[in-house]
């Protein structure tokens, strides 16, 4: 179907094998528009493979990667996910649950990561980096949750910081230092997404978790 065409071999001189080259034109076949030996795209690929960490295989199994602006789309995406400290470099983006961002729709990354009342257009300005700062400072170094823990709770994503997340954390982190065996993943659900009644509900007088 592909033999003889200049885009498909110029991808197998990028270092896709036929097979893989065949699957994603199949997959992508925008990618057949594309000149591979262009500063552009020879530098989306660097851009994949040298400061994402993603393998050739990686790349092949997802084409629709490389339909993507680098300037953006990509980098942007990236860069908000380093820069708020979910992830500790650019090259650990391929942790499970986080990858699907850099790749999702327009809407469902303002979905994810605006809050609509104070963000209401997806503008990387430094309120919306120091926003995402916080909560991931919370998630992660306070609340000790796993990146997997965080994107497998859509609702910690979405719940308000300053008026539900971070006040009823600090509650629960009182308990916390007195209750060795305390997790936070067990109580995640009053975290985000009970009622400041039914969340009270959670606790007796002298403040201990029934």
């Amino acid at each position: 179907m592909f033999h003889g065409c200049p885009q498909c071999s110029e991808l197998q001189g990028a270092g896709f094998s036929q097979t893989q080259v065949w699957a994603m034109c199949t997959l992508q076949p925008a990618l057949l528009g594309r000149k591979w030996t262009s500063d552009t795209n020879a530098e989306k690929l660097q851009f994949l493979t040298c400061l994402l960490g993603l393998t050739l295989d990686d790349i092949a199994a997802r084409p629709k990667l490389l339909t993507y602006s680098v300037s953006s789309f990509l980098g942007p995406r990236a860069l908000f996910l380093y820069q708020t400290g979910a992830i500790e470099a650019p090259n650990t983006v391929m942790t499970p649950g986080l990858f699907g961002y850099i790749n999702c729709s327009k809407m469902s990354f303002s979905k994810r990561f605006t809050a609509p009342s104070a963000f209401p257009s997806l503008v990387f300005d430094s309120a919306f980096i120091d926003h995402w700062k916080q909560r991931w400072e919370l998630l992660r170094q306070h609340m000790k949750l796993s990146v997997e823990t965080i994107a497998a709770h859509q609702d910690l994503l979405l719940t308000s910081l300053p008026d539900r997340l971070a006040p009823r954390w600090q509650l629960l982190s009182e308990i916390a230092s007195v209750q060795a065996d305390f997790k936070a993943e067990d109580h995640l659900t009053g975290l985000t997404t009970l009622s400041d009644q039914d969340f009270a509900a959670l606790f007796e007088a002298g403040g201990k978790l029934h």
